[in-house]
């Protein structure tokens, strides 16, 4: 008897799970199909004013959706024109979008969640786009989530040190119709476990910054990946944030980016050294095997005082 009863206990226990995880899963695809339909406004709607709605909208929705139970999981498949990462180590995702404006400027927006399983009180954040500081200064600055710096984040790269996690993010900012970025940015959580971006990790010749920004001629491309490439005669590769080295087309036009193209061939990089990323000038990250013989190495630059 006792042995039915249990039989039937687990049984209506699994029952009401399964039907609990059903109702959620039909809830979050409902949510979905309404994303679905609002995230295209936001890129191509007719006017500014459409597209702000729409982002509203979309904001509102996709923040009730993160609220609900098993929502961690849950991949939004069907949104293509947002970008949606998850850290390696599964603990938080991020989402990050863009609209551009008539004039040609950039908005950004996005949400962090944090794995429920891993996370005391507030679960979901919402990223305030802070646009109102150059970039130059922006990368001495550390912000939270309601002054974000703002890109669209295709990158997380995920790093370990005395015991502190950070987490690297590789994004685009189309910025203006003059000049577009790239971003070096670093996400971390604080002692109360809220997400903030910037960290004094990144070791250049102009010091230590709290993110790295390349800005350049918005008709051009600029790569920025994180790949295994060689540092020293062309052994044992290593795995770094390797871009391409930017510069005037003239020597007067230093500092106004808008002139900013990429040099042939030549590529800089940041490696993951004890704690920090350090600078190297002229990574080899050519690709045909014919060329190793005449490989070039990289040249760290002069590294200075840092404590993360």
């Amino acid at each position: 008897m006792k042995y039915i009863i249990k039989k039937l206990l687990c049984f209506f226990l699994w029952g009401s799970f399964f039907i609990t995880y059903s109702q959620a899963h039909d809830d979050l695809e409902t949510f979905e199909k309404q994303l679905s339909k609002i995230a295209p406004i936001i890129l191509y709607g007719k006017h500014d004013f459409h597209k702000y709605e729409a982002n509203e909208k979309f904001s509102d929705l996709l923040w009730d959706a993160l609220h609900l139970d098993r929502s961690y999981h849950y991949p939004f498949d069907s949104l293509k024109t947002i970008s949606i990462l998850q850290s390696p180590d599964n603990k938080f995702r991020i989402f990050t979008w863009n609209l551009q404006k008539a004039d040609g400027s950039y908005d950004f927006f996005g949400m962090v969640q944090l794995n429920p399983r891993r996370a005391d009180g507030e679960i979901v954040y919402q990223l305030d786009n802070n646009k109102n500081m150059p970039g130059r200064q922006a990368m001495q600055e550390v912000f939270s989530t309601e002054n974000w710096y703002g890109a669209h984040y295709y990158k997380i790269i995920p790093s370990r040190y005395r015991g502190k996690w950070f987490y690297t993010l590789l994004g685009w900012d189309g910025n203006n119709l003059m000049t577009s970025r790239k971003i070096i940015d670093v996400l971390v959580f604080d002692n109360q476990g809220h997400p903030e971006f910037g960290a004094p990790v990144f070791i250049t010749k102009d010091g230590v910054l709290q993110r790295y920004i390349i800005e350049y001629a918005a008709h051009v491309s600029v790569s920025l990946k994180y790949e295994r490439h060689f540092l020293y005669d062309g052994r044992n590769r290593t795995w770094m944030i390797v871009f391409d080295r930017v510069a005037p087309l003239a020597p007067q036009l230093e500092g106004h980016y808008q002139f900013y193209v990429p040099e042939t061939n030549i590529f800089d990089a940041f490696v993951f050294e004890n704690g920090a990323w350090h600078l190297y000038e002229d990574v080899d990250a050519r690709t045909d095997i014919k060329q190793r013989s005449r490989f070039r190495n990289a040249r760290r630059v002069p590294s200075v005082f840092y404590n993360f």
